[in-house]
């Protein structure tokens, strides 16, 4: 889904059907009890059927769901723990309320309702083993090796990744990938980064980091011959798929790593095509890739705005 549209409005699509869908789970919930105010005594799982504890907590599963993915920032939940946590309560959320449903039977009266819930319920298991064990498996078969480890003006690091034994993948200047650095794929640490450098034909991945969280402040420390993970291509934020005689680039801070990938791509490629690039950081000396973008401008029809 993301490859037409761009991982970033496929997130926000997915949170705001995230919330959309634990209002109208909830509004079930109150419906129910409106209408019929002596089921509030299953609020006792003592006196409770199972089906309908379950019911109660696949809701609260969702409640915490959602309440810890809006208010990640401001709970000071750590990355990686939410990652896992969300996976967690989703497939609690979901596996309950399939016992809440099947429980109470009223939603499988017709057939062609309890063909379509137990068909929704095979998909989403079938994906779930396919983005939990089947895509790890075959990331732990094709590993990255850390060739170099750069460092960059304003804390920044370039990983410079060569497959290992493997052809690695083609990508378009612009997108990102999912690096795993220190772990196994199967164990949900992987972090997105953009690729700063554009295909080689080889395999070599280029991935500049900024030191600003608890994974990314160990990337400097990363000793060359360490092994990687790398899930990608991803991301539709390539000039390829927008031509246009010209392009206009703005970037703040470590936001310039996707946008090194395009300029470095038309530079080897003797593109013409002039190029406005707005550079915004806090302070000059600390400007990642100064030096490097100066070049460019010898280089092609660069025009660099510093601000």
């Amino acid at each position: 889904a993301t490859a037409p549209f761009g991982i970033d409005i496929i997130y926000y699509f997915h949170r705001y059907l995230g919330v959309i869908a634990f209002a109208l789970v909830a509004a079930h919930a109150a419906l129910v009890l409106v209408d019929n105010p002596a089921l509030l005594a299953f609020f006792n799982p003592a006196r409770a059927p199972g089906y309908m504890t379950a019911g109660i907590l696949s809701v609260l599963a969702m409640l915490l769901l959602v309440a810890a993915s809006l208010g990640r920032k401001r709970l000071h939940i750590p990355y990686d723990g939410w990652r896992i946590s969300h996976a967690m309560l989703a497939a609690g959320a979901t596996a309950l309320a399939a016992v809440h449903i099947q429980g109470v039977q009223y939603y499988l009266a017709e057939p062609w309702k309890a063909g379509l819930w137990h068909f929704s319920i095979a998909v989403w298991l079938a994906l779930l083993v396919f983005v939990r064990l089947v895509r790890p498996w075959q990331l732990a078969r094709h590993p990255y090796v850390v060739s170099e480890v750069r460092a960059e003006r304003g804390d920044a690091w370039t990983l410079v990744l060569d497959p290992d034994g493997h052809g690695g993948f083609s990508f378009e200047p612009g997108q990102f990938s999912w690096l795993t650095l220190g772990g196994s794929p199967f164990g949900m640490t992987e972090h997105p980064f953009s690729m700063s450098a554009p295909d080689t034909g080889r395999g070599r991945i280029e991935l500049t980091v900024k030191a600003l969280g608890d994974f990314t402040r160990t990337v400097g420390s990363t000793r060359p011959g360490a092994r990687a993970f790398v899930d990608g291509p991803y991301g539709a934020f390539c000039p390829s798929r927008h031509q246009a005689p010209g392009y206009v680039l703005i970037a703040g801070g470590i936001g310039i790593a996707p946008m090194m990938s395009m300029l470095r791509a038309m530079a080897e490629h003797g593109d013409t095509r002039p190029v406005w690039l707005f550079y915004a950081y806090r302070r000059w000396e600390r400007m990642t890739f100064c030096e490097t973008l100066d070049a460019l401008t010898t280089r092609m029809r660069l025009s660099i705005v510093h601000v």
